[in-house]
């Protein structure tokens, strides 16, 4: 399923209540755009990257594109996708 704004806005609000910094470390690190950012949230919810492709109606190379441009703007070009997952998980 194809998730809606308040979907999101629903989802952010119970991710937030349980990990309250994640959103504020995320964006300390450079600006996320709302895709990255979403990406980002269902990540840290532990869903695999073919359903990120499902829920925001994008193919699994964009999910995967978007995975590891995150991870080389924030370590300088280094690491992969699988990288970036764990250091969101770890947030």
């Amino acid at each position: 399923k194809v998730l809606k704004d308040a979907d999101w806005k629903m989802m952010e609000e119970h991710l937030l209540r349980a990990y309250p910094t994640f959103k504020e470390h995320l964006f300390a690190l450079y600006p996320l755009s709302d895709n990255e950012y979403r990406i980002c949230m269902l990540i840290k919810m532990e869903v695999s990257p073919s359903n990120i492709a499902k829920m925001m109606a994008l193919s699994n190379s964009a999910v995967s594109q978007n995975r590891l441009r995150m991870q080389q703007k924030v370590f300088d070009g280094k690491g992969t996708a699988k990288d970036w997952d764990n250091f969101v998980l770890s947030l």
